[in-house]
């Protein structure tokens, strides 16, 4: 199952298809699934899939390879992420945020520096 492409995609070259602006809601992990369950299983899923893609690269990567490796049914997979792009978007997403509070982190120890630097030119 291939990602949905808006509309404005095709209305303009400027943007390429795959970008992921322009991929819609439907390929985001789903929210249903036994309560309490579901975010373990949905971790263990990324866990293995992660594995999958370090090991195996993007030839390895399909969503038996994760189910697999994460030691649950391809339909359990299936019951959290409708196909292997949402997999790898929730990957990009979780690294994201990680990245962005490394960064803010060391923006905020930037600015602590520099005000202690200004405060002793003074």
């Amino acid at each position: 199952m291939r990602p949905k492409i808006s509309d404005s995609a095709h209305a303009s070259n400027s943007r390429l298809p795959h970008e992921p602006s322009l991929i819609q809601a439907e390929v985001r992990p789903s929210e249903s699934g036994p309560s309490g369950a579901g975010g373990a299983a949905v971790d263990t899923i990324l866990e293995g899939a992660t594995h999958i893609l370090k090991k195996l690269g993007f030839e390895g990567y399909t969503t038996n390879a994760i189910a697999d490796r994460a030691g649950v049914s391809i339909g359990s997979l299936y019951q959290y992420f409708p196909n292997k792009d949402a997999v790898t978007l929730t990957l990009i997403e979780r690294e994201s945020a990680v990245l962005v509070r490394e960064i803010e982190a060391t923006r905020c120890l930037i600015l602590a520096t520099v005000e202690s630097l200004l405060e002793l030119s003074r």
